[in-house]
């Protein structure tokens, strides 16, 4: 594809603004579809469309574009199908198809023989009882659509019918045993248009009620098994039939088993690190790869010997007009490592929400998520 390209990007939120910001580089204008004004992304372009809702807002928008990726998977799959004509769109239709409804992105998995836990879909109220018969009682319940950074899953430990209905009467998805896992895993990597398949090294990510809190490289794993979470994920993305960035979230299970958790067909929370610990950021190779450009192997290495990403989310309830600035206040001590805070400058309410985060090289792993978590305990917001 002949360059400068104009590329749409279908979303406003972080992950579309730093998409954006990393397109200048290689010669790409982006162009943001928002669904506000007050979208965060808007602050990196020059030029975007507010979505009002309608199929023709959509259709120009991308008659307009040489390309079009998506920020994230939750989108109108009808609507984007019907205004897409021949502007080419990254991950395909197909692609999205199949992992954005996490019932089907598992049933896809069990299908191709990629390893995941045991799962029944819940269709009526029999299902529930077949759950804790063949499951189990500590069960993990997740929606089909939607779900994301814990919103729609469910955890129940004791499974209680009476209880969960009580609260959850139209629920519809799928039932999974809740494991006691070892640690979670990423791995990012991407597949180019011309069929080149790049990873970066494994990562190991902490989540809390569902949330990314941080992530580290190295992963605190065996170089064989790191190697063998990365041969997973690149079967997943042969399968999926990818295009671009592609993130696959798993367990390491403490029987020494690696199971597929979930597929995120774009940029993703794990892959912040990249931003300032390897040669290329996830950003970066997304680009690389849907317009063509040879993917780097070497830049896929870190530059130092630990990394860490600590995401700063809001703690408390309050409303601000903008979080465009934060008080950051020295530490008393001496940095062991450098840091980078990356800040969204997102609109609107703080709690419980991803403002920013920062990224640390070091010596070791322990020290430098020692690092990130200092800086972002001096973040006031």
């Amino acid at each position: 594809m002949k360059l400068p390209v104009r590329a749409g990007i279908l979303g406003g939120g972080q992950l579309a603004k730093m998409l954006a910001i990393s397109a200048y580089g290689l010669g790409v204008k982006p162009l943001i579809f928002a669904a506000s004004k007050n979208d965060c992304a808007l602050d990196a372009v020059a030029e975007f469309v507010i979505d009002d809702g309608t199929l023709g807002a959509l259709k120009n928008f991308l008659a307009k574009c040489d390309l079009a990726v998506i920020e994230n998977e939750f989108i109108d799959l009808l609507r984007l199908k019907n205004a897409l004509g021949k502007t080419p769109l990254f991950p395909s239709l197909d692609c999205l198809e199949m992992v954005q409804n996490k019932l089907h992105q598992k049933t896809y998995l069990q299908k191709f023989g990629i390893p995941t836990l045991d799962f029944i879909p819940i269709k009526n109220m029999n299902d529930y009882d077949r759950c804790v018969q063949n499951l189990g009682p500590s069960l993990v319940f997740k929606r089909e659509k939607m779900g994301f950074d814990g919103r729609g899953n469910f955890v129940c430990e004791r499974f209680n019918k009476k209880k969960f209905l009580k609260t959850n009467s139209f629920f519809t998805g799928y039932a999974e045993p809740f494991v006691d896992f070892k640690i979670e895993l990423a791995v990012v990597g991407a597949v180019s248009i011309n069929g080149e398949i790049s990873v970066f090294p494994t990562i190991e990510t902490v989540q809390k009620d569902g949330q990314c809190h941080f992530a580290i490289v190295p992963a605190d794993i065996s170089e064989i098994k790191s190697k063998n979470a990365q041969e997973i994920a690149i079967d997943v993305m042969k399968r999926f039939g990818a295009t671009g960035v592609f993130a696959v979230e798993m367990f390491y299970l403490r029987d020494g088993r690696l199971v597929v958790n979930e597929i995120a067909p774009r940029v993703h929370n794990s892959g912040h690190l990249t931003m300032n610990g390897f040669g290329i950021s996830q950003f970066e190779l997304h680009w690389r790869a849907v317009l063509g450009m040879s993917l780097p192997k070497k830049a896929l290495l870190p530059k130092s010997p630990s990394l860490a990403m600590v995401n700063i989310i809001g703690k408390r309830k309050i409303k601000t007009v903008r979080n465009e600035a934060f008080n950051f206040s020295k530490p008393g001590r001496k940095l062991r490592g450098d840091f980078w805070i990356h800040w969204y400058g997102k609109w609107g309410g703080t709690f419980n929400r991803k403002l920013g985060h920062i990224n640390c090289t070091g010596i070791s792993v322990k020290q430098t998520l020692k690092t990130a978590q200092r800086i972002r305990n001096r973040i006031k917001i």
